[in-house]
């Protein structure tokens, strides 16, 4: 906690930093507010659904560490792998796409240059909301494990990394900040998710790291060329209507549209099993409602 806390502080003084340089020259670029803002609307995603799974395994994982069920335990990080990978790729897409009305619409008030340094940075950080989620499992197996040494190795790579691309934007121009910030998180939890991946494979004597890069690879497949035809509707509407309050809620309202019909048809192309049977199985319940 100590370490992520510090790495929080250097951060947001790198950030206030760069603004003040940036005032002091007559410039005013994006700043902390900024930051936390994107931060506060990536979370929602993570919060609601991430966090909701990992909670569910956690007393799985504690149990099958106390009796000794390497299988089990394995199960439940390959069940803490796969369900977030089906859930967070087509979402990061969709956020990384409609990143720009989405901000719009989060926050009415602001001029349109800090709704597109909000966007702007919101996108960067939703593309690792993946690996945000494999860090957030790694957290969880080494509590059930009750091995502080390897959550307090792991904390330590993703706060590092963070750092350096905090100390980094000093040297950048000023208008390249929050951007860099959003970046560092999204390169520090990456490598600290595949470095999670490396560790558990050893200690749990195998995980079905080939079967998870497919469906990863598959859910790309359908997630990227929907993202692009939300991006693609996003674009007509603000053309037509403009970036205000009324066009944000169209686009936003039809690039999901676009995108969810685009993924879902993919998906079912793919075989994206995972996908389909959750669609049909809410198909049932609506009737049966």
């Amino acid at each position: 906690v100590v370490i992520a806390q510090l790495g929080g502080v250097a951060t947001q003084a790198a950030i206030n930093v760069v603004a003040g340089r940036a005032r002091a020259a007559g410039e005013i670029v994006a700043g902390l507010f900024v930051y936390q803002q994107a931060f506060t609307i990536f979370m929602v995603p993570h919060g609601v659904i991430t966090v909701s799974i990992l909670t569910a395994l956690l007393p799985r994982m504690t149990r099958a560490v106390q009796e000794g069920d390497v299988g089990a335990l394995r199960g439940d990080l390959d069940r803490g792998l796969a369900l977030p990978l089906v859930t967070m790729v087509p979402i990061s897409a969709l956020l990384v796409a409609l990143a720009l009305p989405a901000s719009r619409i989060l926050n009415p008030w602001l001029d349109l240059a800090s709704v597109e340094a909000i966007a702007s940075a919101f996108a960067v950080m939703s593309v690792g909301l993946v690996a945000y989620a494999v860090v957030g499992l790694q957290q969880r197996y080494s509590t059930a494990r009750e091995d502080g040494r390897t959550y307090l190795v792991f904390q330590g790579i993703v706060t590092v990394i963070q750092v350096v691309f905090a100390a980094a934007i000093l040297a950048l121009a000023p208008g390249w900040g929050v951007t860099m910030v959003a970046v560092g998180q999204t390169v520090s939890n990456g490598v600290a998710a595949l470095a999670f991946l490396v560790v558990a494979q050893r200690q749990t004597g195998g995980l079905p790291l080939r079967r998870l890069a497919g469906l990863t690879a598959r859910l790309l497949g359908a997630a990227v060329p929907a993202g692009l035809a939300a991006f693609g509707l996003l674009h007509v509407v603000i053309g037509w209507l403009g970036l205000g309050i009324v066009g944000s809620l169209v686009a936003l309202a039809l690039g999901a549209l676009g995108f969810g019909l685009v993924f879902l048809g993919l998906a079912a192309l793919l075989r994206i099993h995972q996908v389909t049977d959750a669609v049909r199985g809410g198909v049932r319940r609506l009737r049966r409602s």
